[in-house]
């Protein structure tokens, strides 16, 4: 069996696309994408996104780590649970104006560590001024509105920094 593969011109997003043994490149999005029964599913890869102020997350950036360069608060707005899909925080500037947060959709939950739910559309909020650089925390989405997102992995220098909810 021969071995194909999809690889980026180091040109940029613009001089790639194809197919190759279900996996797809969308130029567009700068993705790698699965392609199972015609439904082309993107696969989460490192990326990194430097924010200094609020986000909305996408499905595309599933995958990517939000570092936190400003000590101004910073909600990332998750889109809707879906199965798989991963983001972290990394706190790299400490907040003086409140906590930074993940804030699920509507009908979405956080469950954390040790399966404490976090009430329906709360948002995780780091503990705001006894944060520390290099605090962490990884959800991934379930897909089921009513456990949405799990806290996968938490770095903190004091215990219990994330998992406030406002």
């Amino acid at each position: 069996m021969a071995d194909r593969r999809v690889s980026r011109s180091p040109l940029g997003a613009a001089s790639y696309s194809g197919n190759a043994s279900g996996f797809a490149v969308d130029s567009d999005l700068d993705q790698l994408q699965l392609n199972i029964d015609g439904t082309k599913r993107p696969i989460a890869t490192d990326a990194v996104k430097v924010l200094t102020a609020s986000h909305t997350a996408t499905k595309a950036e599933s995958g990517t780590t939000y570092f936190i360069n400003t000590a101004t608060a910073v909600t990332v707005t998750l889109p809707s649970t879906a199965e798989g899909l991963k983001y972290s925080m990394v706190i790299g500037v400490v907040s003086t104006s409140g906590a930074h947060a993940f804030s699920p959709a509507a009908a979405d939950a956080i469950i954390l560590a040790g399966g404490a739910n976090v009430t329906v559309d709360k948002d995780l909020q780091s503990s705001g001024s006894a944060d520390a650089v290099g605090d962490s925390v990884t959800i991934i989405g379930t897909g089921t509105a009513a456990t949405g997102w799990l806290v996968v992995a938490v770095t903190e220098a004091t215990p219990d920094n994330w998992g406030k909810e406002s």
